[in-house]
């Protein structure tokens, strides 16, 4: 029992992915992201507007695992984000895969994306299962627009987890959970990828900041 103990795996421990004063461990365009009040910074200055979706990278991988972060946004109604999670770097610098979606509550916060994919997957409030062959269950455990009261306005700041553990993902909003999917579709699926913080593209002023981000490496379930 003694030496079972003495080899047992120890649990996860979250780590630190942004060291507060700088995009170390991080790349994407110098024009759009930078570091202010300690936090990651997206920002589209009043009169301009942004031409496509701007995305910072963390130089890294996930596959199962939990992450929590701060935020806040604010600018025109239009204001959008999102944190993609398991995606792909595409030649251009677009990102390809889920995202954990973000706007000041109206509509996309709390959504799970499918970005250059399947597009919307999940409904605030849903819990959404895919079979290998695309076919789709919901089931609704709150109403969309009763969500739109968990964004907190800047200057406060919200937390977003977001928890992947194989098909399985939740996105939960200020310690309440948002939406649940179970992903086994062939071919569309993702397992793996790559961690990015999303300034979507329209006019500003739109400013969104990310801090304490830590990240919890489950390990990766074999499918």
């Amino acid at each position: 029992m003694a030496l079972a103990a003495a080899t047992r795996a120890a649990p996860p421990v979250p780590q630190s992915i942004f060291d507060g004063r700088s995009l170390a461990g991080w790349e994407g365009s110098a024009q759009s992201w930078r570091v202010e009040d300690g936090a990651i910074t997206g920002e589209i200055p009043a009169g301009t507007r942004l031409a496509k979706n701007e995305f910072l990278y963390w130089q890294g991988e996930v596959a199962d695992f939990e992450l929590t972060a701060e935020f806040r946004l604010g600018g025109v109604p239009s204001a959008n984000s999102g944190i993609q999670f398991r995606a792909q770097r595409l030649p251009d610098g677009h990102a390809a895969g889920y995202q954990a979606d973000l706007d000041q509550g109206a509509t996309w916060l709390g959504r799970i994306y499918d970005e250059h994919g399947r597009k919307l997957l999940v409904e605030r409030g849903d819990r959404v299962a895919l079979a290998p062959d695309g076919r789709r269950w919901s089931e609704k455990f709150g109403e969309p627009a009763a969500y739109a009261a968990l964004f907190r306005p800047a200057p406060e700041w919200n937390t977003y987890r977001i928890l992947a553990y194989g098909p399985h993902v939740e996105l939960w909003i200020n310690g309440v959970r948002v939406a649940v999917l179970d992903d086994h579709q062939t071919g569309e699926a993702d397992h793996h990828g790559r961690l990015a913080l999303q300034l979507h593209s329209g006019p500003g002023p739109v400013k969104v900041q990310f801090r304490n981000l830590q990240l919890t490496a489950i390990g990766r379930t074999e499918l």
